[in-house]
C-alpha cells in the first residue's frame, strides 16, 4: 500500500471514529440530497426574481448542464475504477462505524462533485448581483462532503476528486456563459446579470 492509500485510510478511520450515536441521525439527514432541495429552490427563486428572463434561462440551462456533466462523469467513473466503498471493503470495514452500506462504487464522490459544481456556479453569479454572503454557499458542500466521510462511504480522495470535478465543471460553464452569452470583457455581462 502506498503513502496516499495509507493516508486515505487513516484519515477516513479517524474522521469516521469521531462519530457518536448522538450525531448519527444529524449526519444521515445531512447526507440525503432531498434535505437540500429547499436550498436549491431558494437559488432558483432568487435568480428568477433578480434576473431578466433570458438571463435566468441561460443560467438555469447551464446549471442543469453543469450538474448533468458531473453526474455523467461520476456514473462513468464508478464502474470504470471499481473502487470499493470503505464500508464494503472487508479489510477496512471492521475499523469503521457502519451506518449505511451503499452497494455501488466509491470513486469519485457524486455528492462532492454535484454540490461543489452547484455552489461555485451559484456563488459566481450571486456575487455579480452584489450578494455579500457568497461564502455561505460553500457550507453546503462542506457539510455534504463531510457527511460521506462520517458515514464511511467515501475515502478523502473520493471527496477531493469529486470536488475537483465540480470545480472544473462549474468553471467550464461559467467560461462558456461569459464567452458566448455575456461576452468576456463586455459591459453587457454586468447589465444582463
Amino acid at each position: 500500500m502506498n503513502l496516499i492509500e495509507t493516508l486515505d485510510r487513516e484519515i477516513l478511520i479517524f474522521l469516521n471514529q469521531l462519530g457518536t450515536p448522538a450525531y448519527d441521525q444529524f449526519w444521515l439527514f445531512i447526507t440525503r440530497f432531498t434535505t437540500w432541495i429547499p436550498l436549491l429552490i431558494f437559488y432558483i427563486a432568487f435568480f428568477f426574481y433578480r434576473l431578466k428572463l433570458k438571463t435566468f434561462g441561460i443560467l438555469f440551462l447551464c446549471s442543469l448542464l453543469n450538474v448533468a456533466t458531473v453526474l455523467g462523469l461520476m456514473f462513468w467513473s464508478k464502474p470504470y475504477f471499481k473502487r470499493l466503498r470503505p464500508v464494503n471493503d472487508p479489510e477496512l470495514n471492521e475499523f469503521l462505524r457502519v451506518l449505511i452500506k451503499p452497494i455501488d462504487y466509491s470513486f469519485f464522490s457524486g455528492h462532492a462533485a454535484s454540490s461543489v459544481a452547484i455552489a461555485l456556479f451559484t456563488w459566481y453569479y450571486f456575487n455579480k448581483l452584489n450578494f455579500n454572503y457568497g461564502l455561505l454557499f460553500f457550507v453546503w458542500p462542506a457539510l455534504f462532503a463531510y457527511s460521506r466521510l462520517y458515514l464511511g462511504v467515501h475515502y478523502p480522495t473520493d471527496i477531493f476528486m469529486g470536488a475537483l470535478v465540480g470545480v472544473l465543471s462549474a468553471c467550464f460553464y461559467i467560461a462558456l456563459i461569459n464567452r458566448f452569452f455575456f461576452g468576456v470583457n463586455s459591459d453587457h455581462h454586468e447589465q444582463a446579470v
